[in-house]
């Protein structure tokens, strides 16, 4: 344990850090909040959109709004599997089970999501809703399992015995 150990302290730190990423934009208010996601789902739209800037602004608009909502969702989403990554990969060091690496990686993202809407909740302008919590914790499952799934690839390639 000596050499993972300090492993084992990074991941943790990146994982708080990113847990401190998510308090401080869940404590953005309502319209700072929407004006960073308005703002992401603008330049989507001027990226995914050929002749964006040349429609009205009626019609960009209504882009930028249909867009906001999936962004939103989406970083929801996006954030959380950076942090499933990290608490599972900071789990893989206390157990060796995967079933147990698993259920306490769930767990903690899970119960950080749910802390984090009930948060949300006494911001002005925002509110906590169970499906962002949804959302996050599958957000971290995702996460998860693409760190189960690599780590299967690397200890299957590094296992194979090659006959000739």
């Amino acid at each position: 344990m000596k050499k993972t150990k300090p492993l084992f302290i990074v991941f943790c730190v990146i994982s708080l850090i990113v847990m401190i990423i998510i308090f401080t934009l869940s404590s953005q208010n309502g319209t700072m909040s929407s004006d960073l996601s308005i703002r992401v789902a603008r330049r989507i739209a001027k990226l995914i959109f050929f002749k964006y800037e040349s429609m009205s602004e009626q019609l960009k608009e209504t882009i930028v709004n249909g867009l906001n909502g999936f962004v939103r969702k989406l970083a929801h989403f996006s954030i959380y599997a950076l942090l499933g990554i990290n608490v599972s990969i900071s789990v893989s060091f206390i157990t060796n089970k995967i079933r147990s690496r698993i259920i306490m990686s769930v767990f903690v993202c899970g119960l950080y999501a749910a802390l984090d809407e009930t948060h949300q909740y006494f911001v002005s302008g925002r509110s906590g809703a169970i499906t962002d919590v949804l959302i996050d914790t599958s957000g971290s499952v995702f996460g998860i399992i693409a760190v189960l799934t690599v780590c299967s690839v690397i200890y299957y390639i590094k296992n194979k015995r090659f006959d000739t």
